[in-house]
């Protein structure tokens, strides 16, 4: 979109379905002095009637620039936040592959699930249990 008639048109359904968001996450950078500045972040938008309204999460960027004493948006990006990965679940996989590679006897094939360069390891068994 890139006229202000196809902005208005873009939001004649949009605004139909009694949208109301709320910031649930955000962040303001600050350009130009001042006259400009890039507000993105996560929003929740409620659509639907009153009584049966549904929540929809999404990510947005916006650029605000003061024109003429006023401030427009001169960018508006917005689209639905993709769902999250059920990190519960990797991670019990994660350990399960790693206690798998504990029953091999293999030391190597512990060692390769350790990362090479961002490794933090103390161990806490006390060496009676691993001597």
């Amino acid at each position: 979109i890139k006229q202000t008639e196809g902005t208005e048109g873009y939001f004649i359904a949009f605004v139909q379905k009694n949208p109301f968001g709320t910031i649930t996450d955000d962040n303001v950078q600050v350009f130009n002095n001042g006259d400009a500045y890039l507000h993105s972040g996560m929003y929740t938008f409620e659509l639907g009637e009153e009584d049966a309204r549904t929540p929809v999460q999404a990510r947005f960027s916006y650029v605000w620039q003061r024109i003429g004493g006023r401030w427009k948006i001169t960018h508006h990006h917005s689209s639905l936040r993709p769902a999250a990965p059920d990190m519960v679940a990797i991670a019990r996989a994660n350990f399960q592959a790693w206690n798998d590679a504990l029953q091999t006897k293999d030391p190597k094939a512990v060692a390769n699930f350790y990362s090479e360069e961002e490794l933090s390891f103390l161990p806490t068994v006390s060496s009676r249990h691993v001597n």
